[in-house]
């Protein structure tokens, strides 16, 4: 039943974000719109912020579920963008808010499970530590999560696939060196340590 309810607030908060910015939302709006009390929503949220977060939240473990175990990360990342695209009212009236961090968590999310799981996939060499794939997965973070905030603020423009695309070339074509240039940096900083 409270998952119920909860979906039930988080369907009536993106309804009405597709018609109006964040900030223009209120809670008296939501209940009324999921036939719920204002007691109701507080039960199940912080504020207005916290379902946004919710929502996010639920659209990222429906994506790693998906794509946990599939090499094709290039399908798991299109999945992602393909989300902000076919919501992209929803997306804008966030964006343009100061609450658009939710929109570069919700990437974050996306790019760590997705990307650690393909780094975790690829034939490294042994000597490889989870410290440095921890790295690279986080330069992939920032890069991607870059592209896309880029992209958003691009009016979408781009077709999601072209955007995908060109992640995954960028990736598959560096990841190795990056791989191997922060356990190098990671080993050096060790010599360091011990020499001191």
């Amino acid at each position: 039943m409270a998952s119920r309810t909860k979906k039930e607030i988080a369907a009536a908060t993106q309804e009405l974000l597709r018609e109006k910015p964040l900030h223009k939302i209120t809670v008296k709006e939501i209940t009324q719109k999921c036939d719920l009390t204002r007691n109701s929503f507080y039960y199940h949220f912080d504020d207005i912020y916290d379902v946004v977060n919710y929502i996010f939240e639920d659209e990222v473990e429906g994506i790693v579920a998906k794509y946990v175990d599939n090499e094709d990360w290039e399908a798991g990342f299109l999945s992602g963008i393909n989300y902000l695209y076919e919501n992209r009212d929803m997306i804008y009236h966030i964006y343009r808010t100061v609450q658009h961090e939710n929109i570069d968590t919700y990437l974050g999310n996306i790019m760590d499970s997705v990307v650690y799981e393909l780094i975790d996939h690829l034939d490294v060499p042994e000597n490889l530590s989870e410290e440095s794939k921890k790295i690279t997965a986080l330069v992939y973070r920032s890069a991607f999560a870059g592209v896309i905030q880029q992209w958003i603020h691009d009016d979408m423009a781009t077709p999601p696939e072209a955007v995908a695309v060109l992640c995954d070339e960028i990736f598959r074509a560096t990841v190795l060196p990056i791989l191997t240039s922060s356990q190098k940096a990671l080993d050096i900083l060790s010599i360091d340590r011990l020499i001191k």
